[in-house]
């Protein structure tokens, strides 16, 4: 093996003779080391009850690994203890051997002399690249296009009539499908992929429920053919191999089943085909009996096929024909007569049908959350109007593809199947209440409807909660016989389930992977040699999907079990089947070494019998089989992955091991022949390990001698059972002689002999029956009951002669479990598939990295993207703004992830604008081979939340890009971090990432390295200039406070005035400045003392290899540039969540012991979870006592803290936007703002100050400040008539002095203005900002209204929701004028309040009812009448953002408290007042 070739593998990590004591938890760090003694990968493994690991890490060639055990005695509070470092040589344990088991004595732990430390090593060649972006969680790559006919109806077809079947066809009937049960996942899947051949537009009318159809079709027949003989019922045991019915899916009689495939759509025609697919299938059984051959045989006068006729075929006829009678053209004419009532009144009715829901089912409340609930009491009646529609024009295609995309929508926002009963219960109490004449048969055709809608639109939810129920038994039982921690456990199922929720299925971790396929040998439970199932080697190629690179791995495989003839028992994984997904990766062939079989001319078959008709199927495939033709000839290995004909590899002769067989006492055995090859590596199974299918997983153990010997005998393999009685000269004339028995006998001898002298592994059946005894105790010490197959079990020799003969055992399944699969080359034989299009993507042609694009206004969204491509470094991740990149070359990206924040009036920020019209103009399909995922962050105070991500995901998936992971939504008041993490986690997941593996190769792919310049460098230097994208500096000329009185240190609002005459700056009425701020220099000084560095020193900066090579990644800042410019205006040294990463960093740093211990349960305390309380309390007290990063580092003083580190962990400094209080008509060389200096005392006694108003509030004159202009949709009216409503207390009324100054000027013009009402608030008179020029514009017209709300004058807090409640006619006289235009500015929870006050006027006021109300207020957005410039909470931002948290994710629960008051009753003031945050 070349040297350089080879990759090492450590899969294993345990520890014996530890400790029993609950008492104790044990972690490892694992270190690999290279030859030059440089660590490549330093790799923490999970804190476990129990020392035991599954791992895969490793490293190119030979290195050093060092392994650190440690425990700790009691909870988290106690520091853990180091037991011992083990350090070993990879060269001197694999020299020459391609695994090895080592064990290390630890003498050092004095509760534990005899604790040995255990690891397993394995090596390979070189494998396929992990760097390489493979998409696990996606079929974009392939898909299967087929011509679906438009008519789904039904076709008049001939239904046969019902017979009664004979006693004697019952029993034959029952017979064969005992026999099928034994060999359940193999027949049904042959059954169900042939009907889809058959039948393709099946395919299209099972949609979203296609995986579990299959179940449904077995689930059925074995319901009916229970129903044969009754009396036979009471079952003691039959056969089953493979899931059993999952009971209480609320399918349980052949009625249920009927309704269920009625209502998906299958018609009499499919049945009818189902019918000829079901008698193709059943011959293929294996073991049937000649008897059950002779009836089949006979075709339409079989008793199989009788019973489909009048069990399968009538009732489920009659199941179509019910509904279709229960919903005839004159009870349909009755329906829509009573539909009339709901339809004239679609908003009404729905508002009422939410409230009965809400109330009667409280528990479906929560899952409505952020719902737009007016719109959805509209949608809900618009749709069962479609519905309506559908049904009277028999537009049953157009209805299937309504329901299932109700039923995905559903689905996505959590509606459980179990909820979808509610439905038409809740619609029944409104029938009642409002139809008078609502008759029993009317009902029950109501319910007929509503069940078939219920059962098409929760099939989607159904498949992901059978699958979540399967992942949580697994995760069950890995997590407690692995002894993981409870909050690894609760951490782990979050996952599952938000991946399962996001891209219908979820990617295992390697330690899953492992763990699930050594407990489906467990589990299986016709295997008599399981007694070595934790010792099987398991290999995760699920990056592997071109099918030379997977021969490659198989020729890999096969060396590393073969192992010299010292079989090692290996299990090599690919990519499992996907939703949806027919096939997946498939190996032909039953074992990967077959012999082949070839018809000779006399009509026998030289070679494997069983093997006849796959070499037929590969020489079909252009195999040519070598001359002469022997009886053991090695068919080639034909491999088949999706979108791709099949291809055929041929083995190198040297890498399979046979054994020649021959008996050690009688010399002429060997002239007989015989050959056998040594490892049995079973290659078309799949296994099913916590509901996910893996399809393609090559396994091996090695060979008990009886099964060999049965090859050679059985007359459906080599049949030579005579000639070996000749060579034995065995007499047989006559069975009494025994002659089979002596013939069995002694080829067992020469087989156990020859593998034997052969040198290569192999048990005898008595042995492998004494080990199962030994397994199956082993077991129930353990707790559990081991499942056994006995006519497997026992052996085919010995018989009482063998232990096991008399052992009693109980056959039941447990999953993980291996299955036997269809063979895609019999399924469809005879089929004619050119109706059928191969369509793969050219991935070759596709750059092998990830682009990661960005649309950003404040920097928030590149600060993620290039966090991204950190965290995502292995796959040389590409990082630019959307407008930066060439759209000639997406469609030759082969992974495209978009963070983007939402600006303005739901728009695309100015870097992302060009991207997203570009888009815009893509023809549907031209992105098809494109994988995405978006990232849309921004605030739900704001109304159109995320809108730009998601257009930009909307127009890729019109283009036909394949979205791997669903939008994800970050809130910034809520979780924005948490979801980015959440993002990112799925995406990595996707694509193969996991904790319990690592790549050495890839783990210090890049690195950066900064260079500190000395004054002579620095002057041979041009420093780089300061991006225009960073504003232009421009002199303050006015710094006033506005308070009339300021108490120092407390609350300040500045006016300041910037001069832009000497700039190319414009702006317009409304717009937004951004302000570039700059951080303390005390702040940037107490950084550069922790960094020993000069401010003023310059340094440039690179990314370069582990060899020293620079590479072409830019640096996170432009360079050369001093460290003083940097950390003054390029980072925000602010603490922010998430801590995790900047904790890491100092848990690495830190060198003093106790700081680490400290750091150490910190970030256990935060990997708990973020609900966790002991995480919520640890959070709030890093935010409450460290102000910055500065005050972090200081309270762990042996950190050694690198300008790299800042530069990488660090998040980029972002602009501050402040809405513009000047008018250009008024003032065209100055842009005025008015700004109050955030200050916010935290529970801990200390100032977090706001950064940017603060640097502003300080400012001398003629100070230089970098600003730019934001453009905003927030403008005053342009039409003279207009009238104008505007609410702005404290700062928010800024832009609205511009507003009044644009009023000023059209008044100077001698234009006339209509009325122009201000609603402003404050503490009190001296808080009155603008006062005077507010009373000038009042006298001179300007303003024809002025009310200030004075919240801290008086004993009664006033605010300017309040104050407009007591003047509801004034309010609604304006608001009900045509031309009314309404403004508000300020904190966003204020004018949510206030328009809930606007909502009551215009039902008291106005009279309007409640869906009027909301009308009326839409109206005036569409027409652009009503307008917003709110923020987030600043000021008592403690008690008011979890008020707004909880008002923005309980939108229902606020919807049903609103439309339960009566609209006669306006809300008090108390009640207003217990919602509102003072803003001033």
């Amino acid at each position: 093996m070349n040297k350089s070739q080879r990759l090492i593998h450590l899969t294993e990590v345990s520890a014996t003779d530890f400790p029993t004591s609950k008492d104790y938890k044990y972690k490892c760090r694992v270190q690999v080391i290279s030859d030059e003694g440089q660590p490549v990968l330093n790799k923490d493994l999970f804190a476990r009850m129990q020392p035991s690991w599954l791992v895969d890490l490793k490293n190119k060639g030979d290195c050093a690994i060092a392994i650190t055990l440690c425990y700790r005695e009691g909870d988290i509070t106690h520091p853990w203890q180091d037991i011992e470092t083990v350090t070993f040589a990879t060269q001197d344990y694999l020299n020459g051997e391609r695994n090895a088991d080592l064990e290390f004595p630890i003498a050092t732990w004095s509760l534990a002399p005899q604790l040995k430390l255990k690891t397993r090593l394995t090596q390979s060649t070189s494998e396929g690249s992990s760097s390489t972006v493979t998409i696990l969680g996606s079929q974009n790559g392939t898909h299967r296009v087929h011509t679906r006919g438009t008519q789904t109806n039904s076709i008049e077809v001939e239904i046969p009539e019902a017979v009664t079947l004979t006693p004697q066809e019952e029993v034959i009937v029952k017979d064969v499908w005992n026999k099928l049960r034994a060999w359940k996942e193999l027949q049904m899947e042959k059954f169900f992929k042939r009907l889809l051949l058959e039948e393709p537009e099946l395919e299209y009318v099972f949609g979203e429920a296609i995986d579990s159809i299959a179940d449904y079709f077995y689930e059925l027949f074995d319901c009916c053919i229970h129903q044969l003989q009754p009396y036979t019922q009471n079952i003691i045991g039959e056969p089953l191999m493979g899931v059993p019915p999952d009971k209480g899916n609320e399918f349980d009689t052949v009625k249920d089943y009927g309704a269920l495939f009625a209502d998906i759509g299958m018609r009499p025609q499919h049945w009818l085909k189902a019918r000829q697919v079901w008698m193709w299938m059943l011959p293929s059984i294996p073991y049937l009996e000649e008897y059950d051959r002779q009836d089949l045989a006979q075709g339409s006068n079989s008793a199989l096929y009788r019973f489909f006729n009048t069990h399968i075929i009538v009732p489920m006829v009659e199941s179509i024909r019910r509904y279709e009678s229960a919903l005839s053209p004159e009870m349909l004419h009755k329906m829509a007569d009573s539909w009339e009532v709901f339809n004239q009144n679609k908003q009404e009715m729905g508002m009422e049908f939410y409230q009965i829901l809400f109330e009667k089912y409280p528990f479906v409340l929560p899952i409505f959350g952020r719902a737009d609930m007016d719109y959805l009491s509209l949608h809900l009646f618009q749709a069962l109007e479609f519905l309506m529609r559908c049904l009277r024009t028999n537009s049953s295609e157009e209805m299937q593809q309504e329901l299932r995309m109700l039923g995905q929508l559903h689905g996505n926002v959590g509606v459980p199947s179990c909820a979808y009963p509610a439905i038409s219960d809740t619609m029944f109490v409104l029938f009642e209440k409002y139809l008078p004449d609502f008759t029993l048969e009317l009902r029950q055709a109501w319910q007929t409807l509503f069940d078939r809608v219920t059962n098409v639109m929760k099939l989607p939810k159904l498949n992901e909660e059978r699958l979540l129920k399967k992942a949580k038994q697994f995760l069950e039982i890995i997590a407690h016989e692995q002894a993981w921690e409870p909050e690894d456990k609760t951490r782990r199922w979050a996952e599952i389930q938000e991946e399962v929720k996001a891209i219908g299925t979820y990617t295992h971790t390697y330690e899953e992977i492992a763990y699930g396929a050594q407990l489906a040998w467990r589990n299986a439970s016709k295997c008599v040699g399981r007694i070595q199932w934790n010792n099987m080697v398991v290999r995760d190629r699920r990056h592997i999907t071109d099918p030379d690179e997977m021969f490659r791995e198989l020729e890999e495989h096969l060396k590393l079990a073969t192992n010299g003839g010292n079989i090692q028992i290996t299990m090599t994984v690919f990519r499992p089947r996907q939703p949806k997904e027919r096939w997946g990766l498939r190996i032909w062939n039953p074992q990967l070494i077959r012999y082949a079989a070839y018809e000779q001319p006399d009509g026998s078959v030289m070679g494997d019998r069983a093997n006849y008709e796959l070499t037929k199927a590969i020489m079909k495939l252009g195999w040519q089989p070598p001359e002469p033709r022997t009886p053991y000839d090695i068919l080639p290995l034909a491999i088949e992955v999706p979108g791709m004909e099949p291809k055929l590899y041929e083995w190198n002769k040297d890498d399979v091991l046979e054994v020649e067989i021959e008996h050690p006492a009688i010399p002429e055995f060997k002239s007989l022949g015989f050959r056998w090859y040594a490892v049995p590596a079973i290659s078309n199974f799949s296994v099913h390990i916590g509901g996910i299918n893996y399809g393609c997983i090559p396994f091996n153990g090695w060979y008990m001698g009886t099964e060999v010997a049965r090859d050679f005998l059985e007359d459906w393999r080599y049949d030579k059972m005579e000639a070996i009685a000749k060579v034995l000269q065995l007499d047989t004339s006559s069975e009494q002689t025994l002659w089979r028995d002596r013939v069995a006998l002694e080829l067992n001898v020469a087989v156990l002999y020859s593998f034997q002298k052969a040198k290569v592994t192999m048990v005898d059946h008595q042995s492998a029956s004494r080990q199962f005894l030994a397994h199956d105790l082993r077991e129930k010490k353990a707790g559990r009951e081991c499942p056994g197959d006995w006519g497997w079990v026992v052996p085919p020799a010995g018989g009482s002669a063998c232990p096991v003969w008399h052992h009693q055992m109980r056959d039941f399944y447990l999953e993980p479990a291996y299955h036997h699969a269809a063979d895609r080359w019999a399924v469809e034989e005879s089929i004619d598939l050119e109706k059928f299009v191969s369509v793969a993507d050219e991935d070759d042609r596709k750059q092998d990295r990830i682009l990661i694009l960005y649309a950003s206004e404040t920097g928030t969204a590149e600060s993620y993207a290039r966090k991204a491509a950190r965290q995502l470094q292995r796959y040389r991740p590409k990082v630019m703004a959307l407008d930066e990149y060439n759209t000639n070359t997406l469609a030759s990206e082969k992974l495209l992830l978009i963070v983007t924040s939402t600006f303005g009036n739901g728009e695309m920020p100015g870097n992302g604008k060009r991207f997203l019209q570009w888009l815009k103009q893509q023809s549907a399909g031209s992105l098809s081979g494109l994988n995405y995922s978006v990232l849309g962050i921004g605030s739900t105070v704001y109304e159109h939340f995320c809108a730009a991500g998601i257009a930009v995901d909307k127009v890729l998936a019109k283009a036909g890009a394949n979205r791997i992971v669903p939008l994800h939504k970050g809130d910034e008041i809520k979780g924005q971090a948490d979801t980015f993490k959440q993002w990112l986690g799925l995406v990595s997941r996707v694509l193969g990432e996991d904790v319990t593996s690592a790549d050495a190769t890839t783990a210090a792919a890049l690195k950066l390295n900064v260079t500190f310049l000395s004054a002579e460098e620095a002057a041979n230097f041009t420093p780089v200039a300061v991006s225009s994208e960073r504003g232009i500096k421009v002199p303050v000329v006015a710094n006033q406070e506005l308070l009339k009185e300021v108490i120092p240190g407390s609350r300040s609002t500045r006016y300041i005035v910037f001069d832009i005459s000497n700039t190319e700056l414009h702006y317009e009425t409304g717009d937004h400045v951004a302000v570039y701020p700059c951080n303390p220099p005390e702040l940037v000084q107490r950084l550069c003392d922790r960094l020993t560095i000069n401010p003023d020193t310059y340094f440039t900066a690179a990314y370069v290899t582990v060899n020293g090579d620079a590479t072409e990644d830019q640096p996170p800042v432009a360079v050369p540039t001093t460290v003083g410019q940097v950390l003054s205006e390029e980072l925000d040294l602010a603490l922010r969540e998430p801590f995790n990463d900047l904790l890491t960093f100092l848990y690495s740093a830190t060198q003093n012991p106790q700081e680490k211990h400290r750091l150490e349960i910190w970030l256990e305390i935060l990997r708990q979870g973020e609900d966790h309380p002991d995480s919520i309390a640890l959070k709030k007290t890093i935010a409450d006592n460290f102000m910055s990063v500065a005050d972090l580092f200081d309270e762990f003083p042996s950190a050694l803290i690198t300008l790299e580190a800042l530069l990488e962990s660090l998040p980029k400094q972002k602009p501050r936007l402040y809405s513009i209080s000047s008018c250009p008509l008024l003032y065209p060389q100055q842009i005025q703002i008015t700004v109050g200096a955030l200050q916010v005392k935290t529970d801990a006694g200390k100032v977090r100050q706001g950064l940017c108003s603060n640097y502003l509030a300080g400012l001398d004159l003629g100070a230089k400040v970098r600003i730019s202009v934001r453009t905003s949709d927030f403008r005053p009216a342009s039409d003279p008539d207009a009238v104008m409503l505007m609410v702005g207390p404290g700062t928010g009324v800024s832009p609205l002095i511009a507003f009044l100054q644009y009023r000023e000027a059209m008044l100077q013009q001698a234009q006339s203005l209509s009325d122009a009402c201000l609603y402003f608030g404050c503490r009190n008179h001296n808080d009155f900002l603008y006062q005077q020029q507010m009373q000038t514009w009042l006298n001179q017209g300007v303003l024809s209204g002025l009310e200030v709300a004075f919240s801290r004058q008086g004993e009664q807090k006033m605010y300017v929701q309040n104050l407009m409640q007591q003047k509801p006619q004034d309010i609604w006289k304006l608001l009900n004028h045509p031309k009314c235009h309404y403004y508000v500015c300020g904190d966003a929870k204020m004018a949510d309040d206030v328009f809930e006050v606007m909502l009551a006027i215009a039902k008291t006021e106005g009279g309007l009812s409640h869906p009027e109300a909301v009308q009326f207020f839409e109206t005036m957005k569409q027409q652009k009448r009503f307008f917003s410039d709110v923020w987030g909470v600043q000021l008592h931002f403690k008690q008011a953002i979890k008020q707004v948290q909880k008002d923005n994710y309980s939108k229902a629960e606020r919807w049903l408290h609103r439309v339960q008051q009566s609209p006669e009753a306006p809300a008090s003031i108390s009640e207003v007042q217990s919602l509102a945050v003072p803003t001033t």
